[in-house]
């Protein structure tokens, strides 16, 4: 039995705190020693046959599964590998990685995961610091791991044919205090922690097998031993998700439907990602997702159970003190109760103040985690003392405390709440970071002479680690970004690096980290002709990554990644790509193809192919009667993605796209046949009214015309919403102004050309004789040209909070125009934000609203867009 971790409580009578000492203790159910290789062979004796491991359309049972174990336990232990020897595996997500771990376990070693892909010289720093017996890898990851005296045993490679020998068992078996695993997390002092972990104590259970797992992190994260082991020794099967497939969230979701995935294991900021897939349908054989590794949101907590029928367990740990606290949400639970849970069967924590005295709820402290726990940092001493701590409430000879560095309260009703860190380590997208390790390596750069890291939150929902450098004048953020990846893994270098003359400080000399700017695009302020976009895809792209990134102006051979960009924002500029041009490119574009404007609008040229109907654009499925966006001026739709995300699920949005935006056909030169080709693109996808209708901007003049066109024409327009749309009279106006602003202030003449050529040629009916360069230039003659017809129908109109003022003169431009009954919604902000967020999200449940009471919700509408 798990010797007690924690003894009486300093006092033998109930005070107030004894309430709090009662919740800091975890379960103590029955604990049978945390062998891995015994309790994977009762499962391969309980169901020898029962499906264990598939990778690549291979299934292995629990029978095959431990043939190759066998056979790496058996070399290994032939090389001298048994208890508190360390093996290190350098492999990405494949089989061997499976029987590697169950091997090196099997021979009584611990395990040293190393990602593939870090930077060599960070391999090297990691191996040189626990130098392992051996190093188990690929043949193809030989040359990343060539180091005197280390023997590397490639597992790809034909290994003896044993299986016709009776099963073996090791020669030496491990005791539970022995190392089980060695696992690294960012350090301080520039050097990578080695956080050893003794097998220890599990809880006995009993679990049924059935259940589905999914491999998906790389190969050396924090989650990734636990997730092998933990469906192997249940008897569970084991999925390994194929490379890169975490990057791709749609074929994730596919993936998980084909092979009826159950359990998930996901960062907060990952989930975010998954749950901004359309369609969620195939996830529906999920049961539960483990979120870990950073705080998650309210928000996030919400569009999960709206989006999922599965549960959602919260759970907070370290890699020292692994999911020390957990809670399970459900349908129906409370989203937006803080707390993360309660103490774990074998754990412990505790909130105590600077004295290490418990706390009473509601007060915050520091978070001292204990139970089941590691043992402390490999050959650093002095970091494991100050973090590993004496148990101030354990009557047992040795009983220590984890120093956590969060700070955290308990609940009135014993759950636990964190509150952030005390310190400056982070997570950041489910990695942790030592702040320190970024700026230490910082520092060792030429001419650097000062650094500070940090993560930023300029924008809501999006954190970025950003460095500040003090030094010679020649530092250049390109320059060091690129030193650091050299030496970093890709989750620590920064975002952005500014170049400051001298670091701000607070009265008493520390670094005055609040009062550290923000972050400068790098960009070039004035465009060369080059840098700016050549055709409409290019003009499109740009707009996309100018909303991704929320950085303007971007130029064409502008890096994504030099802009800030990482993994997840990835992820999204490729969804809005895919929704835009209807094509998907594969997510290692960015990463392989330039990662530029111009490099992927050439893979667009070079392989688009129009579908048959160009002009439909679904940007989001679902299963309600569909909304109908038309484009705004040049044949933009990139303005309505956040807008049709932010609706109901099961509302779709078609956009309603431009002729000749992508070369299919010339551009029209009037709105009314602007609108006309708009209503026949509609009529592909729903061939009879009621229509659902709404434009932004010049996009609400198109609306408007093509709602007078149905109109006149006796068909029914349930929804006509205008968002913050003036009329052409204001709209020409304001271009008057804008050109004679630009001529004095850029000495730019076309804009005021154009503006006199239309004046001059219109009159005279003459205007078919003007070539117009592109799409946009025929737009905005169309709309200059336009005079709106009367409109016997209800409008709905959405003022933003700049417009106000002319929204109450005159309707913004249309009061004279419309017959039929007005309703205004008014917002704050100005006319972008009501398709940016934070704001769009209340503009899309207004508009959602109106879309419901416009039209009974009752029957499903399959779209004919999807047999087109």
């Amino acid at each position: 039995m798990i010797p007690e971790s924690s003894g009486e409580e300093v006092s033998s009578t109930r005070d107030p705190l004894s309430l709090v000492m009662e919740w800091s203790r975890g379960p103590r159910p029955e604990a049978l020693p945390n062998l891995i290789y015994r309790r994977f062979r009762e499962q391969v004796r309980r169901a020898p046959d029962a499906p264990a491991l598939t990778h690549a359309g291979v299934t292995l049972n629990y029978g095959e599964l431990e043939l190759k174990v066998d056979r790496v336990a058996r070399m290994l232990q032939g090389m001298g590998v048994g208890p508190d020897v360390v093996v290190g595996l350098c492999l990405p997500r494949c089989l061997e990685l499976v029987s590697g771990v169950l091997g090196v376990h099997k021979a009584g070693g611990a395990c040293m995961l190393l990602e593939p892909n870090l930077p060599p010289e960070r391999l090297r720093l990691m191996l040189d610091l626990v130098r392992p017996a051996a190093v188990l890898t690929l043949a193809s990851q030989r040359d990343k791991l060539v180091q005197p005296g280390l023997p590397l045993l490639c597992l790809d490679a034909p290994l003896p044919d044993d299986g016709s020998l009776p099963a073996w068992e090791p020669q030496r078996e491990p005791a539970v205090h022995h190392l089980a695993s060695v696992i690294f997390t960012s350090g301080s002092t520039g050097v990578p922690k080695a956080v050893m972990s003794p097998y220890g104590w599990v809880p006995r259970s009993e679990s049924a097998g059935g259940e589905r797992h999914l491999l998906k992190t790389d190969s050396a994260t924090t989650f990734t031993r636990g997730e092998i082991l933990r469906p192997l020794l249940n008897g569970h099967h084991l999925f390994i998700a194929p490379a890169r497939i975490e990057m791709d969230p749609p074929e994730l979701v596919r993936y998980i439907g084909a092979c009826g995935i159950t359990h998930l294991v996901m960062a907060p900021s990952a989930l975010s990602v998954l749950l901004d897939v359309d369609d969620l349908g195939p996830c529906r054989s999920l049961r539960q997702v483990d979120c870990i590794g950073e705080a998650i949101p309210a928000e996030l907590k919400r569009r999960f159970l709206a989006r999922l029928d599965a549960a959602l367990l919260l759970g907070y740990g370290c890699t020292e003190v692994p999911l020390v606290v957990s809670r399970i949400l459900r349908r129906g639970d409370e989203p937006d109760f803080p707390a993360v849970g309660r103490p774990a069967a074998l754990k412990e924590v505790y909130v105590l103040d600077e004295r290490m005295q418990p706390l009473p709820p509601g007060e915050a402290g520091e978070l001292y985690l204990g139970g089941e726990m590691a043992s402390g940092y490999l050959n650093d001493p002095q970091q494991t003392a100050a973090r590993f701590v004496a148990h101030p409430f354990s009557a047992v000879a040795g009983a220590r405390l984890f120093r956590s560095g969060d700070r955290g309260r308990w609940l009135p009703g014993g759950e636990l709440e964190i509150l952030g860190r005390l310190d400056h380590q982070v997570k950041l997208r489910g990695f942790r970071i030592e702040l320190g390790e970024v700026e230490t390596a910082l520092s060792r750069q030429p001419g650097v002479r000062q650094a500070v890291a940090l993560v930023r939150e300029d924008r809501p929902g999006d954190r970025r680690l950003v460095a500040y450098v003090v030094g010679d004048s020649s530092l250049e953020p390109a320059r060091l970004r690129a030193a650091l990846k050299e030496r970093l893994p890709h989750y620590m270098v920064p975002a952005a690096i500014e170049v400051l003359a001298q670091l701000p400080l607070t009265p008493n000399g520390k670094v005055d980290r609040k009062a550290l700017p923000a972050p400068i695009a790098r960009l070039n302020l004035v465009r060369l002709k080059a840098d700016e976009p050549r055709d409409h895809i290019e003009r499109h792209l740009v707009a996309i990554w100018e909303q991704v990134l929320r950085q303007a102006p971007v130029g064409i051979r502008d890096n994504f990644f030099d802009l800030g960009g990482h993994s997840l924002l990835a992820v999204q500029l490729m969804a809005r790509v895919e929704a835009m041009f209807r094509r998907r490119l594969p997510l290692d574009t960015l990463w392989f193809k330039g990662g530029t404007v111009e490099a992927m609008a050439s893979l667009l040229r070079d392989e688009y192919r129009f579908g048959e109907n160009p002009e439909l654009v679904p940007i989001k499925p679902g299963s309600r009667t569909p909304l109908f966006v038309p484009h705004i001026i040049g044949g933009n739709l990139f303005f309505y993605y956040e807008l049709a995300h932010s609706l109901d699920a099961e509302q779709p949005v078609y956009g309603l796209q431009a002729r000749g935006v992508f070369g299919a056909g010339l551009p029209d030169r009037s709105v009314e046949a602007i609108a006309a080709h708009c209503i026949e693109a509609m009529r592909v996808a729903q061939p009879q009214g009621p229509y659902l209708i709404a434009g932004y901007s010049s996009g609400g003049v198109i609306a408007y015309e093509m709602a007078r066109q149905l109109w006149r024409g006796g068909e029914q327009v349930a929804l006509l919403a205008l968002l913050d749309t003036y009329s052409p009279r204001v709209f020409a106006r304001s271009s008057w102004r804008g050109a004679l602003r630009r001529l004095l202030r850029e000495r730019n003449r076309h804009p005021l050309q154009e503006l006199l050529y239309f004046s001059l040629l219109r009159p005279l009916r003459l205007g078919h004789l003007r070539e117009l360069r592109h799409t946009a230039e025929a737009h905005r003659w169309a709309h200059w040209g336009y005079r709106p017809g009367p409109l016997g129908q209800t409008v709905d109109f959405f003022v933003a909070g700049e417009s106000a003022a002319r929204a109450r003169k005159d309707l913004l431009g249309w009061a004279r125009r419309i017959a039929g009954e007005v309703r205004l919604h008014h917002f704050p902000g100005s006319h972008g934000d009501m398709v940016q967020q934070p704001l769009v999200r209340e503009v899309a449940a207004r508009l959602q609203a109106c879309i419901d009471g416009a039209q009974p919700q009752t029957d499903e509408h399959e779209p004919a867009a999807s047999r087109a």
